[in-house]
């Protein structure tokens, strides 16, 4: 082997380990995202506890500055409200989404206070 194909190796070797290591830290550190539960567990969490969970949107209610929306799954349901400025898409009855963010007392009813919304299915 040539002096020349020895270093060529040796850098394609260094390059290809640390672009390992990169995607084990972008793995690790990349997916922000909650785990997703069920909204009877999510209702059984702490005040101020991050959540993720999944379901329908059963109620829709518009105001100027925020969206209100039931949201249900097999085991229950849960308010959640969303701030309008951080909303992309328009939501609409009957949608499949998934909500991530604080669990709120409210009237002695938990709720979710959104920080992301992603629409699953229309």
């Amino acid at each position: 082997m040539l002096k020349e194909e020895k270093i060529l190796l040796k850098c394609a070797l260094a390059v290809s380990l640390l672009g390992i290591i990169i995607l084990i830290i972008l793995a690790e550190t990349g997916s922000k995202g909650e785990e997703i539960v069920f909204i009877s567990e999510a209702k059984e969490a702490e005040e101020g506890q991050e959540v993720g969970i999944q379901g329908e949107v059963k109620v829709l209610k518009d105001t100027p500055t925020i969206t209100i929306l039931t949201i249900q799954d097999e085991t229950s349901e849960i308010k959640v409200i969303a701030d309008k400025k951080g909303m992309e898409t328009k939501l609409q009855k009957g949608m499949f989404v998934e909500v991530e963010g604080k669990i709120k007392l409210y009237q002695e009813e938990k709720e979710i206070e959104a920080s992301t919304i992603r629409i699953l299915k229309k």
